[in-house]
């Protein structure tokens, strides 16, 4: 019996021991500080993301959608992949631009987009068909506007089938103006429709 208890006694410090050394490890590691992002590694991510801003009226005029979307807190980056942003007025119908990337820094408010970016409206009552299509661009969520110092290429199509084809270098379009003025270098045809 003596032995016993001995055996028991040996088995409880034991016990006791182990769970020490585990406590101790657990209330030192969470004195250590966490471990750092590398720059290249982004902080938190989303997918399937869509989001909607309304205007004072409650209406909706802009919404954001991407099938994934990262942010890197080192530079305050959110990269989205795949974007497509729609931007509407009461005035003409919505321009809806994508690209294979999206870059928005220190918020929501521009997005620099890049590779295959393609701006279109479809034709409306107010407005003839339209749809540019560049390497990079830069869209001014706030006050929708759309830039780009690079060449674009700009058609348009009216209710007549009538189509203008323009090449551009630069080019800057306001969303809520309905104008787009072509920077420079400015060329292009138009071929009547019926």
């Amino acid at each position: 019996m003596i032995k016993l208890r001995a055996v028991a006694y040996i088995i409880l410090v034991l016990i006791l021991i182990g769970l020490g050394t585990s406590l101790f490890e657990v209330i030192s590691n969470q004195n250590k500080p966490a471990t750092a992002l590398k720059p290249d590694q982004p902080d938190s991510f989303a997918v399937s993301v869509r989001v909607v801003r309304y205007n004072k009226n409650g209406d909706v005029s802009i919404e954001l959608t991407a099938p994934k979307l990262s942010h890197y807190s080192a530079n305050n980056d959110t990269l989205f992949f795949q974007p497509k942003i729609v931007l509407y007025t009461k005035q003409q119908q919505p321009w809806t631009i994508t690209a294979n990337l999206g870059i928005a820094q220190n918020g929501f408010n521009i997005i620099h987009l890049k590779g295959n970016v393609v701006l279109h409206q479809p034709l409306g009552p107010k407005n003839q068909e339209i749809a540019i299509n560049t390497n990079e661009l830069d869209v001014n969520i706030d006050q929708q506007i759309a830039a780009t110092k690079l060449p674009i290429t700009l058609s348009q199509r009216d209710k007549n089938k009538s189509i203008m084809i323009v090449k551009s270098i630069g080019m800057q379009a306001n969303k809520k103006t309905g104008q787009v003025l072509l920077l420079s270098h400015v060329r292009g045809y138009y071929a009547p429709g019926k």
